[in-house]
């Protein structure tokens, strides 16, 4: 359910889309990925890992509008009790997303982060497969919906007097309809992120020298070899959050 919506929030914004919907990222979390949802396990901050950082204003897009193919219609009925907004889905997995009020942050000193990692890495405190969130988008207002079966519905009721405006799936007064979708729709949110890691390439010939197999999570000891090569970190790619297990 989680990889179509995944890919086409990529495809669409060039970022990483957090799973679940309202999944809340802070600048500085570091953890590991897992069908493509992220897990927490540690912050710069945390007196294990010491990392200073520092913040800076990021682009983002005015709003998140998006829907899959399999998200076939959108119903609107006016009453004089409102205003209804339907959604028919024709498959699994197929979502619609949208949200307004939107922000970005960034780590300023990003190359600075990147060398304090690669020293924990070499203390044996950073883990292979850890990265870290540098890039938030957040959002006043998210509502997601994704469908569960191949015949998924969804209706949503708007008060006379907040008619729906171009994102009709926000600000709704009430579910009146659901079956087959799993629907979010948290305040303050952070839909689409980038993150950090040790530069994969290297990382697996440090593991192969080490003796260790690519998929290796537990922290490691480097001085049982000269290392000839320059260490490096890289921008976590969306194929890290299409694989079904952690990515070192």
């Amino acid at each position: 359910m989680a990889l179509k919506y995944i890919s086409a929030m990529w495809e669409r914004y060039g970022l990483l889309a957090a799973w679940p919907p309202d999944t809340r990222l802070k600048l500085g979390d570091v953890g590991t990925l897992h069908d493509g949802a992220f897990r927490k396990v540690a912050h710069l901050s945390d007196e294990t890992l010491q990392i200073p950082f520092r913040t800076e204003v990021s682009h983002a897009p005015g709003s998140v509008d998006l829907s899959s193919e399999s998200q076939t219609a959108l119903g609107m009925d006016a009453s004089g009790e409102g205003v209804e907004v339907s959604f028919e889905f024709s498959g699994s997995g197929g979502f619609v997303v949208q949200a307004d009020g939107s922000g970005g942050r960034r780590i300023k000193n990003l190359d600075a982060v990147g060398d304090a990692i690669i020293d924990r890495f070499y203390d044996g405190i950073w883990r292979p497969n850890w990265l870290v969130v540098d890039t938030v988008i957040g959002c006043e207002r998210l509502t997601a919906a994704v469908s569960e079966t191949s015949d998924a519905s969804l209706e949503v009721s708007h008060a006379p007097e907040e008619a729906p405006g171009e994102l009709p799936l926000l600000g709704f007064a009430a579910v009146t309809r659901k079956s087959g979708v799993a629907l979010w729709h948290p305040t303050d949110a952070t839909p689409l992120y980038l993150a950090t890691r040790l530069e994969s390439s290297w990382l697996h010939r440090v593991l192969r020298r080490l003796g260790l197999s690519a998929a290796h999570t537990e922290p490691v000891s480097i001085d049982a070899f000269a290392d000839d090569e320059t260490p490096a970190t890289e921008r976590v790619p969306i194929a890290a959050l299409l694989s079904a297990d952690d990515d070192p």
